[in-house]
C-alpha cells in the first residue's frame, strides 16, 4: 500500500513539473530599435522566449490591458519586427496556452500624429503621421488636416509645401510586415487680407514688393550658427550629433515669401556635411541663406561576436571575437553543420546569407562563413574549414581562384584564399575600376559593381571566377565604404593598449616586438588589443598550439587598410627548471640579507671551510 501511494506521489509530481513546462509563460526578453540611415525610427525588432510552447503570435496594444492593439501574423518564430508611431505601446507574444506579460516601449523618435491647425494668423508647420503599405498606398492616422487660416486671413499657397517625407523609404515587405508608420511634415503661411483684398488670393495689391528678401530671424533646433545671426550674413556653419535638424525663418517684409521647397523645415541630415538652403524673394530680389551642417559620425564601428559555435565539431582554435579563421573536425557521416552566432553589438547587423544557418557538406572539406556589419558599415568575416575526420586539413581544390586583385581606388591586401575585403574611400572617389587575373587563364572571371559608389553605403563589388570546365567557382567579395563629405580616411593603425593575462609586457604603441617567456603546456594566450582609432580593426593570427619559437601577431588595419602587425615572440621555459632556479636565488637572497643583518648589528662573520669539509667527510665515511 506505501508503495502505492510512493508510485501515485510520483506521478502527481511528475505530472505538476510536466503541466509547469508546457504551460509555462512565454517572455519578451528584449526590444530593439532598428537603425535604418534615414527617416523616422519606427522598426523595432522582438526577442521572445516560448518557454518550451509553440508561439502563435505577437500583438502590440497602447493600454496594458490588451486591449485596442493590433496583431502580427502567427508565426512560430521567436523574433518578430513591428512598427510604431510615437507614444507608450506594450508588446506581447502568444503561444498555443499562454499569453506574456506586456513589454513597455516607449517610442519618441517615430512619427506623431499631429494635431489640426485651424485659425492660424501666421506661418508654422504641421505634421502627419501615415501607414505606408507593401503596395505603395498611404492611409493617414490621427484627425491632422490641412492648416486653415483664421478669417481675415488667406493661405499663401506657394508657403504651404511639404517640407519632409520620409513615407517613400519605408519597405514593409522587406521586413515581413504590412504597412509601415511614416511621417510628412508641411509648412503654411497665413497672410493678412488688407484694403478689400480678395479672400481667394494670398497677397493683396497694398502688399506691393518692396525689394526686400532679407530675413528677420534665423535659428537651428540642433547646435549653434556661426556666426550669429545677422540679416546680411547669408552663410552659416553648425555642428551637431543630432539625427535631424529644424531649421525656422522669419521674414522682414510681409511681400517677400520664401521659395518653394527652400523655406523653414527639418530636414534629416547623413554624416559629414549637409548643406541647407533657405531662399526667399520679393519681386525682382531674392537672397540665398546657406547652412553647412556637419554631424559628427558616432557609429559604433564594432563588427565582432560574442559566440560562435558549431554542431558536430569543434573550433580550432578556441573561439576569440579577434580571430577570424577557423578549423573544424566533423565526424565522417556528417552530412551538415549548424552554426550559431551572437553579435558583440545591437547594432551590428549579420550580412544577409551569412549569418546563422545550416551549412551543407559538400566534401571531405567545405568552406563557410559568418559575416558582421558594424553600424559604421565595416564588414568582419569570420571563416570555417570544415573536414571529415581522418582527412587532411587543407583547402578546398585549387580551382577557380584569383592570382592577383587590385583597385584603381582604395587598396586591399590579396591572398587569393581570401574572400572578402574591406576598403574605405573619400568621398571625391565615385568609382573604383577592378583589375582580376586568374591564376589560370582559361578561367573566367567576371566583375559585378564598382561604378557609381555612393556615399555612406556598403557598396559591394563582386569577382566571380569560375573555372574552363565549369565545375567550379569562387566570389571574391569586396566591400566599399565611400565616406561622406569632409569626414576623413583614417590612417592610424596603432594600439592605444595592449595585454596579456598573467604577464607584463610593458606596453608601447610604438613597439612592435614582445618576447614572452611562458611555462610548457601553455597552448595560448589571453590576449586584449584596443586600437588607438575606434574606425581600425584589430585581429589575431598564430595564437593555437604555441611552442618554443611562436609567434603571435596581432594586426591592426586602419580604415585606409594600412596595417601594424604587433609580434609577440614565443619562448617555452621548462616548469621544473624554472621552480629549482626560484627557489636557488630566494635562498641566496635570505642569506645576503641575513649577513648584512648581522653585520650591521656588529657581528663578525667567519665561514670554517674546513670543519665543514670534515662534516661532509663524516657523512661518507664507511664503518
Amino acid at each position: 500500500m506505501k508503495n502505492n501511494f510512493k508510485y501515485l506521489a510520483v506521478l502527481l509530481v511528475a505530472f505538476f513539473l510536466f503541466s509547469a513546462s508546457v504551460f509555462a509563460k512565454p517572455v519578451i526578453t528584449k526590444v530593439v530599435q532598428q537603425y535604418e540611415s534615414s527617416g523616422t525610427k519606427d522598426l523595432y525588432l522582438v526577442y521572445a522566449d516560448a518557454n518550451g510552447g509553440t508561439i502563435t503570435g505577437y500583438m502590440v496594444t497602447s493600454d496594458i490591458k490588451g486591449t485596442n492593439g493590433e496583431s502580427y501574423p502567427s508565426t512560430s518564430a521567436t523574433q518578430q519586427y513591428i512598427t510604431l508611431p510615437n507614444g507608450l505601446y506594450y508588446v506581447w507574444v502568444k503561444t498555443t496556452n499562454e499569453v506574456s506579460d506586456p513589454f513597455p516601449v516607449y517610442v519618441t523618435d517615430s512619427c506623431t500624429a499631429g494635431g489640426t491647425v485651424t485659425n492660424a494668423t501666421d506661418s508654422g508647420t504641421y505634421e502627419r503621421c501615415n501607414r505606408r503599405y507593401h503596395n505603395g498606398r498611404e492611409v493617414q492616422i490621427g484627425n491632422a488636416s490641412d492648416a486653415t487660416c483664421a478669417p481675415g486671413y488667406n493661405m499663401d499657397a506657394a508657403q504651404s509645401t511639404i517640407i519632409a517625407n520620409d513615407c517613400s523609404n519605408k519597405n514593409a515587405a522587406k521586413y515581413g510586415l504590412e504597412f509601415r508608420y511614416c511621417r510628412k511634415a508641411y509648412s503654411y503661411k497665413c497672410v493678412k487680407i488688407q484694403n478689400g483684398g480678395s479672400s481667394q488670393g494670398g497677397m493683396t495689391p497694398s502688399d506691393a514688393s518692396t525689394g526686400n528678401a532679407k530675413l528677420a530671424s534665423l535659428s537651428v533646433s540642433s547646435g549653434t550658427l556661426t556666426p550669429g545671426f545677422q540679416p546680411s550674413t547669408v552663410s552659416y556653419a553648425v555642428t551637431t550629433d543630432a539625427s535631424q535638424i529644424t531649421v525656422s525663418a522669419t521674414l522682414q517684409n510681409s511681400a517677400a515669401t520664401f521659395v518653394s521647397g527652400y523655406g523653414p523645415r527639418t530636414v534629416n541630415l547623413g554624416y559629414g556635411t549637409n548643406v541647407i538652403e533657405i531662399k526667399t524673394k520679393d519681386g525682382n530680389t531674392s537672397n540665398t541663406y546657406t547652412i553647412k551642417v556637419k554631424r559628427a559620425d558616432q557609429r559604433s564601428s564594432v563588427n565582432t561576436l560574442s559566440s560562435l559555435n558549431v554542431t558536430n565539431g569543434k573550433l580550432s582554435p578556441d573561439f576569440n571575437p579577434l580571430v577570424n579563421a577557423y578549423n573544424v573536425a566533423v565526424t565522417g557521416d556528417a552530412k551538415s553543420v549548424d552554426v550559431t552566432a551572437v553579435l558583440s553589438d545591437s547594432n551590428a547587423t549579420f550580412v544577409d546569407g551569412f549569418g546563422p544557418r545550416t551549412v551543407e557538406l559538400t566534401g571531405e572539406t567545405t568552406r563557410a562563413s559568418v559575416k558582421v556589419k558594424a553600424q559604421s558599415g565595416a564588414v568582419r568575416t569570420y571563416s570555417m574549414l570544415f573536414y571529415k575526420e581522418g582527412s587532411e586539413v587543407t583547402q578546398p581544390d585549387n580551382h577557380a581562384l584569383l592570382k592577383s586583385l587590385e583597385l584603381s581606388a582604395g587598396k586591399i591586401e590579396f591572398d587569393s584564399n581570401t574572400f572578402d575585403y574591406n576598403v574605405t574611400v573619400p568621398y571625391d572617389v565615385t568609382s573604383t575600376v577592378v583589375t582580376a587575373i586568374a591564376q589560370d587563364e582559361n578561367d573566367e572571371v567576371v566583375v559585378n559593381g564598382g561604378e557609381n559608389l555612393e556615399a555612406d553605403k556598403l557598396n559591394e563589388i563582386s569577382i566571380i571566377v569560375t573555372s574552363s570546365d565549369g565545375k567550379y567557382s569562387n566570389t571574391y567579395t569586396i566591400y566599399v565604404i565611400r565616406k561622406n563629405e569632409d569626414l576623413g580616411v583614417s590612417n592610424n593603425s596603432l594600439l592605444s593598449d595592449l595585454s596579456i593575462d598573467g604577464y607584463n609586457i610593458k606596453f608601447d604603441a610604438k613597439k612592435t616586438e614582445y618576447k614572452l617567456s611562458i611555462s610548457e603546456g601553455v597552448e595560448s594566450l589571453v590576449i586584449y588589443a584596443t586600437p588607438a582609432d575606434n574606425r581600425a580593426v584589430v585581429s589575431i593570427e598564430g595564437n593555437e598550439n604555441l611552442k618554443n619559437g611562436s609567434e603571435v601577431k596581432v594586426r591592426v588595419t586602419a580604415e585606409d587598410n594600412s596595417y601594424t602587425d604587433y609580434v609577440i615572440k614565443v619562448k617555452m621555459v621548462g616548469k621544473g627548471g624554472n621552480v629549482f632556479l626560484t627557489i636557488i636565488v630566494v635562498i641566496l637572497i635570505i642569506l645576503a640579507l641575513a649577513y648584512l643583518v648581522l653585520r650591521a648589528m656588529g657581528y663578525k662573520i667567519y665561514l670554517n671551510f674546513g670543519a665543514m669539509k670534515d662534516k661532509v667527510k663524516g657523512i661518507f665515511k664507511r664503518n
